[in-house]
């Protein structure tokens, strides 16, 4: 086996191990989200969604930075947001290509326009001068952050997909499902009113 094909093989392995932890995560992050707005009863809750459903956010290294530069006290679970600075230090994008709920859906997205792929896709990601602009967002965040105000959570990817789902998705599938529901209580079909009820 050639060198060549080697390295190809094991970038192969890395992609799967990378899809895969994206898909594991953005399902614990969808469970939990859904855990907080339809909490069930004891009966119907899901096998260990015990969770908090916090634990994103708090292991969200800007999240994390800027709480305890903002509050000047590191809170309880600020050891997972550490982890995660550790592997963006070693690894670079680890939490935004791994763990972030945000990034896999960014990724799922992307996808869908083969004509991006190639050439243009690499020429898309060439450096431009003004990408610095997201440099002087983040110290302007983490200088706002020492000051005791703290917006980052107004970019960071976890606050806004939770904002972004909460207010743009949710509403259209609790009007789908009440009104599927209500439909299913007024029939005279057993087996659906129950199901229903």
């Amino acid at each position: 086996m050639s060198e060549s094909s080697e390295k190809t093989g094991g970038r192969r392995v890395l992609q799967l191990l990378r899809r895969i932890s994206q898909i594991v995560f953005l399902i614990i992050f969808l469970t939990l989200f859904f855990k907080t707005e339809y909490r069930g009863t004891s009966e119907t809750e899901l096998v260990g969604a015990n969770a908090p459903v916090s634990i994103f956010l708090e292991m969200d290294p800007l999240v994390a930075v800027t709480t305890a530069l903002s509050t000047h006290t590191l809170y309880g679970r600020v050891a997972l947001a550490l982890i995660l600075i550790v592997g963006v230090i070693i690894i670079g994008r680890f939490f935004c290509g791994w763990i972030c709920p945000f990034g896999t859906i960014n990724h799922f997205f992307s996808s869908f326009k083969p004509e991006r792929k190639g050439m243009k896709r690499i020429e898309s990601n060439r450096f431009k001068k003004w990408t610095h602009a997201k440099y002087y967002i983040l110290f302007a965040m983490i200088a706002l952050a020492l000051f005791t105000s703290l917006q980052a959570g107004l970019l960071d990817p976890i606050p806004f997909l939770v904002r972004s789902l909460s207010t743009g998705i949710m509403p259209g599938i609790d009007y789908a499902v009440r009104h599927t529901l209500d439909a299913f209580y007024e029939t005279d079909i057993g087996i659906l009113h129950s199901v229903a009820d």
